[in-house]
């Protein structure tokens, strides 16, 4: 087995020499397996072990078991208790606040001890189960590869042994672990399946591990192919900006299997598989202003195009400005005033500098988000328009609207900030004092 898995860790390109990894030992058999094959290497490792104490004396006894293995192969070790009260109580599984204590803390001791890699004892039959979880409650193609071999820094050297294969080392090299009693169980998904669906599988097929490694590697194959295919497409149909993604519509429709192709460039961030038939519906009738929603992302169709960008908490900004001089820092808002006179008037070059008859102002201004109703007349039009509207006709994205700010003077919008100061404020000939106003995020490199 040693050479299998020797063999293993060149073929899958996990790790060369020089290399540090760290072992995620629990203590059960199959990471001792892990960490003995190991041990008979020249890889330069370290051991860690995380304790939960959910099987209370019993969670204290594996820590020192693995603690006493260690350190007869005189290894570094990384031990921590947790809670994970606060998770559980924030609604998490136990098993997924472990997970996510547990991934967090490994990724400290990667960058603390200047480790390349975290080994866990995945394997073959493991990725099974995951197969056929992923599979039992809806999956696409990439849920249908099982456990990979690499996630990032995480590396799982023993997916190409099965449970038999492990426990028959363990059984030849007199290998001791600690067992734990709730694996047994059937409470959890995972272990149902392996205690009850498993078995009837390898009565259909006893090489039923043999069987999935290949069928692994093909469906690995697959999805590597649509990722390269996915890869041209979007440098097709998609732009890429520091905000997000801007999707062509009428380019992706283009395709044979548009559905197919959307689902590839929106699940990376959030989306559902279920929200992708009313999101076609609105592009198959062309429909602007829809949005759909991903825990951290919103999808807007806009005139032709889908605009994917971060979804922002809602920030409601009002400023008082006092009087002329005066520069005000709020949340991310810088806004300056400056009182000049008439014959200093020059043309602002940027839309975010408003020139306005300082006569006309009443103080304190205000600045704050626009909000639906807003009215103002814009300069160089005759009567007052909604400001919403101006944002339609101007064709602003729908993604920047909610970002917009307005000026106000004794009840009036005298700036719409970015687009058009108002019209009853602008610098006549018989104007003596301006206020000249700018508005900008100080990381705003345009002013």
């Amino acid at each position: 087995m040693l050479q299998a898995f020797l063999k293993y860790l060149d073929q899958e390109n996990l790790l060369t020499p020089g290399q540090k990894v760290l072992l995620a030992v629990s203590g059960g058999i199959d990471s001792m397996v892990m960490a003995d094959l190991f041990s008979k290497t020249e890889f330069d490792f370290g051991v860690v072990h995380c304790n939960f104490g959910l099987r209370g004396k019993d969670s204290d006894e594996d820590e020192t078991f693995v603690s006493a293995w260690t350190a007869r192969h005189q290894k570094a070790f990384f031990t921590r208790r947790f809670d994970l009260r606060p998770l559980l109580d924030a609604g998490k599984s136990v098993q997924m606040a472990a997970r996510e204590l547990r991934y967090a803390w490994f990724q400290e001791l990667l960058r603390e001890y200047d480790y390349d890699s975290i080994a866990t004892a995945h394997h073959a039959n493991d990725s099974i189960e995951t197969f056929l979880f992923n599979l039992t409650k809806g999956t696409g193609l990439k849920g249908l590869r099982g456990i990979m071999p690499r996630q990032d820094s995480i590396i799982r050297p023993l997916l190409f042994a099965s449970r038999q294969q492990i426990q028959s080392y363990a059984q030849d090299h007199a290998i001791q672990w600690r067992e734990d009693v709730s694996n047994a169980g059937t409470k959890y998904s995972r272990n149902l399946i392996r205690h009850k669906a498993v078995p009837i599988l390898q009565s259909i097929n006893p090489s039923l591990e043999a069987t999935f490694l290949n069928t692994h590697k093909r469906i690995r194959a697959a999805d590597q192919l649509l990722s390269e295919y996915i890869e041209m497409i979007k440098a097709n149909v998609c732009r890429e900006t520091e905000e997000g993604l801007d999707i062509d519509v009428e380019k992706l429709m283009a395709h044979t299997y548009p559905q197919a192709v959307l689902w590839e460039l929106i699940y990376p961030f959030g989306f559902m598989f279920d929200q992708l038939e009313n999101i076609m519906m609105v592009l198959q009738k062309g429909l602007s202003g829809k949005k759909f929603f991903s825990p951290g992302f919103v999808l807007y169709t806009d005139r032709g195009m889908m605009i994917l960008r971060k979804r922002m908490p809602k920030e409601d900004v009002y400023i008082e400005i006092l009087q002329p001089g005066q520069e005000v820092f709020t949340g991310k808002y810088q806004v300056r005033t400056e009182l000049i006179d008439a014959e200093n008037f020059v043309k602002p070059k940027s839309n975010y500098i408003a020139m306005l008859n300082a006569e006309k102002l009443i103080w304190p201004l205000i600045l704050r988000t626009w909000k639906k109703g807003d009215t103002f007349k814009p300069l160089g039009m005759k009567g007052h328009k909604k400001v919403s509207d101006f944002l339609i006709d101007n064709k602003v994205p729908l993604h920047k609207k909610s970002g917009i700010m307005v000026v106000q003077s004794g009840g009036d919008i005298i700036w719409l900030a970015g687009y058009r100061p108002d019209d009853r404020y602008k610098v006549k000939e018989k104007t003596r004092k301006i206020v000249k106003l700018e508005i900008h995020q100080p990381y705003d490199k345009s002013i």
